[in-house]
């Protein structure tokens, strides 16, 4: 009673290393006979402890794992069987044991036993069944065991597991042990949803250890199996320990020094980047493996390389590599959840990870990782309408310093636009949950031109996304053949605001667009859910410089360069060239183009500035609807004048619509003659209103086909051919002279009101007003064969004897005209001279004088010129 257990264990029983406290001991002993055999035939044994408190694993360089008896009763009759009952803890586990032996004799005579073991704790259950012998180099006990718990939680203190793990769990297999060696055979273990079979050998007991593993898995579900086993509490373990695979039920762990070691794994389900077929085989001598042979498949992508590993520090070391071509990282970005509408394939992709953990799963975060790209192709695709955007890849790098962002970069072509992309997003350990949002920074950078996606993205990617956008460039027109167009020479730009994408489409909040000094706020979208994508654009700005938007020599269609040789075109050449440059432009603006999307812009500027003139407020409004497109109203405000303007467009598979329609009242010219030469001095006023509609085959033959009409009123200080290529202001300029040769004469106004029919233009009244000269005329003109003809006759505003007002003819092409006497204006002439001295006294007594600066009609307008005057 009340004794320490002392060496009584190992003299009973054989078992070495036990210690404890002994509440109360009791051996009884009982035989008769006259001879040993009859002794050992009749002997009968009885052991009974009670409150019994132990450990065992005490040996040098074991660990006491702890366990008590509260009440433990041996039976071994004469000739019957060995039984056993015992209740008590292990490793503070209250647990029900059953033992089953041989008998005596046959042990004695056989050295070996037959055991049956099994042991209840709570709903844990183990069973050890086999054969006892003392273990020599040939011979030892043999025992198959099983451990089956509903929870892995029961099992806490034993395993090492979680407590409260729900998963279940079953190990069995068959032990054997001799002196040189000990063996794990046919092991499986199933803790919840992974399955594991292995076969484990140590031998060379009392030299240099090799511990043999083959491991082989169904599936092992590494997620489940880390949230069932707790964090080390070790943070610097003695170098001393070695590397040691710890498992708290046994005396001493799994020496890891020196061991060959064969992994096959088939699947590891619930892994994002669906890891299936590991391969791995490696040889550890003295706790360092050089580069092995390493085998994964990733999304259905066969990998190769190898494996390193160094287990001699307090924390394991692991190095792979890996090669794979043709692999399909869009794939395993959607099974990411980073990406719904993205396909990429590399054709060489390089991997090296370099990492310090003793988890698996701390093994991402403590990594150094890089990866090398070497070619390829990105496609990007719009879910709604199917667009795609494709990126031919020349080469890459994929970078992430332990506990770092991961960061890719790319360089490709765009149609041979060359082109370079950077990524930047979360650590490599938060990549692969599926439920963590992603921090997210993105660059682009082409043909002189850079845009910034920066924010966070929830996963999966698909829902809606929110990102700042930043974009910035050099010209416009630096895009074309990136976007396969034909872009105004505007610039330097920027654009920024937050964008976001969802399922209708894609929009720009906040926006702010600068083109030079312009600066425009307001909104932007794109709903791509709708039978056509539309386009929503609306911009206002407190001012706008217009000499930002110069157009120079562009054209939304590519020019062929002209060689320095070439001889300038003849007016015929050029009128061909003209029609074969509509046609062009008619193929670009086609029905199938028109009716690709719907598109919808509104400008509103309070101050429109024009160089060093400062106009009034301003605004446009434009859609494309339906295969219609519709610019205007354009409205542009001056002081004391306006400009308004509307076109209409509409092509269909046999001809192309146009209206126009504009309105521009007492408007300064010498604004526009400024925008065109900036050192011009031109002044005046000149007011415009045209209603003209057309439908034609083709684009060139619009005026040719044109109904409606045309008035204009000019109010000039100084006028000069050139400046406006335009043939209707040429004639002006070549006819003031010929009807006012006076050098002191001053234009007051030009006055036209013409009706446009079928495309022939014919006046409804003309009206030249100059200081001493008020010209009216007759004429028109024809838009099909371009040819020019009217008839001027100028009216002195006072009598005046032998005047010489001469009718004026002008007619030719708009390109080549003559100014000319009209027939018969010469008769005319002479008659009125010869006559003058016999009108003109009564001219000057009762005729109505007509003002030299032409107020009655000019301050009028329009109003005041009756058709037919």
């Amino acid at each position: 009673q009340d004794s320490d257990l002392g060496g009584l264990a190992e003299f009973l029983v054989g078992a070495r290393g036990i210690k404890g406290h002994l509440g109360r001991f009791d051996l009884k002993l009982g035989a008769s006979g006259n001879q040993v055999s009859e002794l050992v035939r009749s002997l009968d044994v009885g052991l009974h402890i009670q409150k019994g408190k132990f450990s065992y694993g005490n040996l040098e360089g074991g660990r006491p794992v702890d366990f008590s008896l509260n009440d433990f009763s041996l039976v071994l009759p004469a000739g019957k069987a060995l039984t056993g009952d015992m209740t008590g803890t292990l490793l503070e586990h209250p647990f029900i044991a059953k033992l089953r032996g041989g008998v005596l004799e046959p042990m004695m005579l056989g050295a070996q036993s037959a055991l049956d073991f099994s042991l209840r704790s709570g709903p844990v259950s183990l069973n050890i069944a086999g054969l006892l012998q003392a273990p020599t180099a040939d011979a030892g006990p043999t025992l198959k065991f099983s451990v089956n718990a509903p929870r892995a939680g029961e099992l806490a203190s034993w395993f090492g597991f979680t407590p409260g793990a729900e998963a279940p769990m079953q190990l069995s297999g068959k032990a054997t042990l001799r002196t040189t060696e000990w063996r794990l055979d046919d092991l499986s273990f199933r803790l919840g949803r992974s399955t594991i079979s292995a076969d484990l050998a140590r031998t060379g007991i009392g030299k240099q250890p090799l511990l043999k593993v083959r491991l082989a898995a169904e599936q092992i579900d590494v997620k489940e199996i880390e949230s069932l086993i707790p964090k080390s509490e070790k943070t610097n373990p003695p170098k001393s320990e070695g590397p040691v695979l710890d498992i708290p039920i046994l005396p001493q762990g799994i020496d890891l020094t020196d061991s060959d070691i064969e992994v096959r794994i088939k699947r590891f389900p619930g892994s994002p980047l669906d890891v299936a077929d590991v391969s791995f085989d490696g040889r550890i001598r003295e706790g360092y493996m050089h580069p092995s042979p390493f085998a994964v498949k990733l999304a259905g992508t066969a990998l190769n390389g190898a494996v390193l590993l160094d287990l001699r520090g307090a924390e394991p070391r692991a190095g792979l590599w890996l090669f794979a071509s043709n692999i399909d990282i869009g794939a395993l970005m959607r099974k990411l959840g980073m990406s719904a509408n993205l396909e990429a394939t590399f054709q060489e992709f390089g991997f090296h990870l370099m990492a310090r953990a003793s988890r698996l799963g701390d093994m991402l975060g403590r990594s150094e990782l890089l990866g090398t790209i070497g070619g390829g192709r990105i496609t990007l695709r719009d879910a709604n309408t199917g667009a795609q955007a494709r990126i031919a890849l020349d080469k890459g790098e994929l970078r992430a310093e332990p506990g770092a962002p991961l960061r890719l970069n790319l360089h490709g072509a765009i149609d041979e636009v060359t082109i370079l992309l950077k990524l930047e997003t979360a650590r490599a350990e938060d990549l692969l949950n599926p439920k963590l949002p992603l921090p997210f920074q993105f660059h682009a950078e082409a043909a002189d031109t850079r845009v910034k996606l920066a924010g966070e993205i929830a996963r999966p990617v698909g829902s809606e996304l929110k990102l700042a956008l930043d974009m910035q460039g050099t010209r416009f027109d630096s895009l074309n053949k990136l976007l396969r167009a034909s872009l105004p020479p505007w610039g330097p730009w920027s654009a920024a605001g937050q964008f976001r994408m969802s399922s209708l489409g894609y929009a720009v909040d906040e926006l702010r667009l600068q083109v030079g000094q312009s600066v425009l706020n307001g909104t932007g979208r794109l709903d791509t859910q709708g039978a056509r994508p539309r386009l929503d654009v609306a911009l206002s700005a407190p001012n706008i410089q217009l000499d930002n938007f110069r157009f120079g020599d562009w054209s939304p269609v590519e020019k062929k360069p002209v060689p320095e040789t070439e001889k300038p075109l003849t007016a015929e050449e050029l009128r061909a060239k003209a029609a074969q440059a509509s046609q062009t432009t008619q193929k670009l603006l086609s029905p199938e183009v028109l009716r690709r999307q719907d598109a919808f812009l509104k400008v509103q500027v309070d101050q429109v500035l024009s160089g060093e003139d400062k106009l009034g407020s301003g605004r446009l409004e434009a859609k494309l609807e339906n295969g219609r497109a519709d610019i205007g109203p354009v409205e542009v405000n001056v002081p004391g004048g306006s400009a308004k303007l509307s076109l209409g467009y509409e092509p269909t598979d046999q001809d192309v619509k146009v209206d126009l329609h504009i309105d521009v009242d007492r408007f300064d010219y010498g604004i526009l003659a400024r925008r065109i030469k900036p050192e011009s001095d031109l002044q005046g006023l000149f007011s415009v209103k045209m209603n003209v509609d057309s439908r034609a085959q083709y684009l060139a033959d619009v005026l040719k086909h044109g109904n409606g009409r045309i008035e204009f009123a000019v109010w000039p200080k100084n006028m000069q051919a050139g400046i406006f290529d335009l043939w209707a202001v040429n004639v002006l300029v070549a006819l003031v002279p010929a009807v006012d040769p006076g050098k002191a004469s001053k234009i007051n106004c030009a006055i036209g009101r013409f009706q446009l029919g079928d495309g022939k233009l014919v006046d409804k009244s003309i009206v030249l007003d100059t200081s001493r000269m008020r010209v009216t005329g007759k004429g028109g003109a024809d838009f099909n064969t371009e040819n020019v003809k009217l008839n001027m006759r100028p009216q002195a505003k006072t009598a005046q004897f032998l005047s010489l007002s001469t009718p004026i003819q002008v007619s030719g092409t708009f390109t080549k005209f003559t100014v000319g006497v009209a027939p018969g204006g010469i008769i005319e002439t002479v008659g009125r001279l010869a006559t003058s001295i016999l009108w003109v006294p009564f001219q000057k007594l009762a005729g109505k004088k007509i003002p030299a600066d032409g107020s009655d009609v000019c301050n009028a307008g329009f109003d005041a010129v009756a058709p037919g005057s």
